[in-house]
């Protein structure tokens, strides 16, 4: 996977393919999966959604009320501008699958810094976890089931660190159905030699209908993906101004004699000629 470890300036983040960004952050919920925008590996659906609700926001502050805002602003969204909780952050990356995409010194970092542990302990005194963790038999599953979302809390982390204390970062894709499986497949996507993460085998009756399955399709030598790394904002994976993703180096496919539309259809697994 490329994982280095070493010093803050070799710090690495592996992101898959179509990664989902979120447009928003609830400041005041602390909810970090609002609105996810598509499994894509630019921010183009995410900045569109942000501007949405930048755009309903001033139309509420200017007295335009609910009916002001477009339907495409979601009750997510307008209960954040109404409890004045939308974060300034701009559009944030995940990393889909926590923890198994960083490289040491960036996990070491995440471990030690202060940000993250400002985050949970903010988040166990919201209202919600408080309510949650009072209740005489603990919490009940509906209280948390996957909440808070955890692939979306390490984006909102990481971004933080990035920007705070200006750490250059680097994402790698690892594309969506080709290194990167979200979920087993049998048919177009299965798991090969050129595969490096599989989700789903948590399930009994997955690990018995794929695990085997995996493991006989992954044999052979690793298939690697071409890659060619630069500027996000050069790439085009990121569009907002201020994001302190544009600052990072992207690594995505190599596109040396490769129009943009062979690149992108290449890195969905698809033959483009």
């Amino acid at each position: 996977m490329g994982l280095r470890s070493g010093s803050h300036s070799s710090l690495r983040l592996t992101l898959p393919l179509h990664p989902r960004r979120y447009p928003f952050y609830n400041n005041v919920t602390m909810v970090t999966h609002h609105d996810w925008s598509g499994w894509q590996y630019t921010d183009a659906g995410a900045v569109k959604a942000r501007r949405y609700i930048e755009s309903c926001r001033e139309s509420r502050r200017a007295g335009g009320g609910a009916a002001a805002c477009s339907r495409k602003v979601s009750k997510a969204a307008l209960d954040a501008i109404e409890a004045d909780g939308l974060s300034e952050q701009p559009p944030f990356p995940v990393v889909n699958g926590p923890m198994f995409a960083v490289s040491r010194s960036l996990g070491n970092l995440l471990v030690s810094d202060s940000v993250p542990r400002a985050y949970l302990e903010q988040l166990s005194n919201t209202p919600r976890v408080r309510a949650a963790l009072s209740r005489k038999n603990g919490p009940r599953k509906s209280n948390f089931a996957c909440w808070p979302v955890g692939d979306s809390i390490v984006g909102l982390w990481l971004s933080r660190l990035a920007a705070a204390r200006q750490l250059p970062m680097t994402l790698v894709n690892t594309p969506f159905m080709v290194q990167h499986h979200p979920w087993p497949a049998v048919m177009h996507g299965a798991f090969s030699n050129s595969s490096i993460v599989l989700h789903g085998l948590k399930k009994e009756r997955n690990q018995r209908k794929f695990y085997q399955f995996a493991m006989q399709r992954g044999m052979g030598p690793l298939v690697p993906f071409r890659r060619k790394c630069g500027s996000c904002a050069a790439l085009g994976w990121s569009s907002w101004p201020t994001s302190p993703v544009r600052s990072w180096t992207c690594c995505g496919c190599d596109a040396v004699g490769e129009s943009k539309r062979q690149c992108t259809g290449r890195m969905n697994g698809e033959e483009v000629t």
